[in-house]
Formats: C-alpha cells, structure tokens, sequence
C-alpha cells in the first residue's frame, strides 16, 4: 500500500481546517473511490438478479403491449363517441 503524502493546513489558532495533497495523488484516490462506487453499485444491482419471473419472453411481452397501445390510441375516444363530439368536416 502507498503512503499518501498530505499537509495539513491550520487557522491562526493552530487547529487544522484543512487537508493538501499532490494533484496525482488526488487524481489516484478519486480513481479508486470510483472504482469501490462502481463495484457497490454493481453487487447491489447483482441481488435482483434472478427475482423477477416472467411467463412469457420479456420482448414479446414489451410488443404486445406497444400494440395495445397502438390500438388504444387509433380507436375512437369512448367519451368522444358517446357525447357525439366527433369532428365534423367543414
């Protein structure tokens, strides 16, 4: 493991309110967060992995709701229909 050089900084009191590192070293830590973020984010993505159960093919499935949808929105509005608010030609 590398040691990370750092300076501290102090107020006029003496107390530390802030910490300097090389821009290399900045840039490498950042890195590496990165990396421990990405693989976090990927193992809590893997625990959903296998829970879903679907009875059909998933892209089937999304097809037949797109025509459904393609249908709901050519048919005439039930509504429109039934307070006879169909457009009339002019």
């Amino acid at each position: 493991m590398k040691v990370l050089s750092k300076r501290i900084l102090s107020d006029e009191n003496g107390r530390p309110v802030a910490v300097q590192r090389d821009h290399d070293e900045f840039l490498r830590f950042e890195k590496a967060v990165e990396k421990v973020e990405m693989e976090s984010a990927y193992q809590r993505m893997m625990s959903f992995v296998g829970k879903v159960k679907w009875d059909e093919e998933p892209v089937e499935y999304q097809r037949r709701l797109r025509d459904e949808w393609d249908r709901a929105t050519k048919a005439p509005s039930k509504v429109r229909q039934a307070l006879d608010l169909t457009p009339t030609p002019p």
